[in-house]
């Protein structure tokens, strides 16, 4: 294994051998898949769990971020397993990525997780989320990048969006990548975003701009 540090941000980049990520078509996820293919060596599982409630918005851009990760980095020694599932919850994503592991697919798992922003910032956002959620990624909590027996590697988790903003900044993504990510969840918006819900105000605070 290798680290490498991108802006300040240390990500590990491991070799033993096949590695798994989860892409959403979100912005987060969308840098790290191309941090790893840009830097490893080994075959890329890409898993893109679609939830029965989006997964027809944002399935096209699930497609074209990685698309375009392997056209910038020239690496397209990528397995990609598109999935639907029923619920889409970081619980229900590890769990399904540890067996992912325990069957010899992958030898850990990315996942491109971030912290919130500040509790004062999110206080103003119109979509309000629940205490489980805002516990789990909410500021002012230094948590292990390393879960479920080092299985799951989260090198995000205690950055936010503006720490992502200037990962794009640093890997000049930002009139390449980005504008093909989605962080929208608002299912009657399915060309762009909406600006309104929880994780368009976040990506506003974070980027400064949604497209």
């Amino acid at each position: 294994m290798k680290t490498i540090n991108i802006s300040g941000i240390d990500i590990d980049i491991h070799d033993s051998g096949p590695i798994g990520i989860t892409v959403s078509g979100g912005a987060d996820s969308a840098s790290l898949l191309y941090v790893l293919l840009k830097n490893s060596q080994q075959p890329v599982h890409i898993y893109s769990f679609l939830s029965e409630s989006k997964g027809a918005v944002v399935e096209p851009y699930v497609d074209r971020v990685i698309a375009r990760c392997v056209e910038l980095t020239g690496n397209n020694n990528i397995v990609h397993h598109k999935e639907r599932i029923a619920v889409q919850t970081p619980k229900v994503l590890a769990l399904i990525l540890k067996e992912r592991i325990e069957q010899g697919e992958i030898s850990i798992a990315y996942y491109g997780s971030t912290k919130f922003p500040p509790t004062d910032v999110i206080n103003t956002f119109e979509e309000k989320l629940d205490s489980e959620l805002l516990e789990a990624r909410g500021t002012g909590v230094d948590r292990d990048v390393y879960v479920f027996n080092n299985y799951i590697y989260r090198p995000f988790i205690n950055l936010d969006k503006k720490d992502v903003s200037k990962l794009y900044s640093s890997l000049d993504l930002l009139d390449s990548l980005y504008p093909l990510t989605r962080s929208c969840e608002n299912i009657y918006s399915p060309d762009k975003h909406c600006g309104k819900c929880f994780w368009c105000e976040e990506r506003l605070w974070g980027f400064g701009y949604l497209e």
